[in-house]
């Protein structure tokens, strides 16, 4: 393969890298960018193109992201932070999803804590979630397995089709779910 030149693109431009573990690929990308392998952290960060990466990526995916990011594999903690795009998780992601997310996001298997913290847009997760689902949340929450502890501070929607070990004590907004073993008085709705 010849040297890169560039790890990004420029409008109407496709170009195909491999990712290496390597950090800060395709920032200010704005064309479409395929990355084989895996890739390091800081990935899309302030992407307005398409950024397609083939394996797994590590943390702070897609910050300020404002294109399309699919990531066939996992990724690590901070995905779509202040996004306001579309990003696509094929696989697991780590904590803080969607801090100040106002757009969209999907995790196709499994999640951490603080998913969807100051959230303002939509986010899917089709496996579990951790803690503190939804803290300041004003947008639109769907988790469609179980989530765990104190769950629900804020003024958005959330559903969680499996069961809520615990909201949170001062849980608001709209909550609805399969079952809530600790509801600590807050009102939800049973699906």
């Amino acid at each position: 393969m010849a040297k890169e030149q560039t790890t990004t693109t420029k409008k109407d431009e496709v170009l195909t890298i491999e990712g290496k573990g390597r950090d800060g690929l395709g920032r200010n990308n704005k064309g479409t960018l395929i990355i084989t392998g895996d890739a390091g952290s800081y990935v899309g960060e302030s992407n307005k193109g398409k950024i397609l990466i083939e394996g797994n990526v590590r943390g702070h995916l897609g910050l300020k992201n404002r294109g399309e990011i699919l990531v066939k594999g996992d990724a690590g903690m901070g995905v779509g932070n202040a996004n306001k795009g579309e990003i696509t998780v094929k696989g697991d992601t780590g904590a803080a999803v969607g801090w100040a997310n106002q757009d969209k996001i999907v995790v196709e298997r499994n999640t951490g804590d603080w998913l969807g913290l100051k959230n303002r847009g939509e986010i899917l997760v089709k496996g579990d979630a951790g803690n503190y689902v939804g803290d300041n949340n004003r947008g639109k929450i769907i988790i469609k397995g179980n989530a765990r502890n104190d769950l629900g501070y804020g003024k958005g929607e959330i559903t969680v089709e499996g069961t809520i070990e615990s909201l949170h004590k001062n849980a608001s907004g709209t909550i609805r779910a399969g079952n809530v073993k600790e509801d600590r008085g807050r009102p939800w709705t049973k699906l």
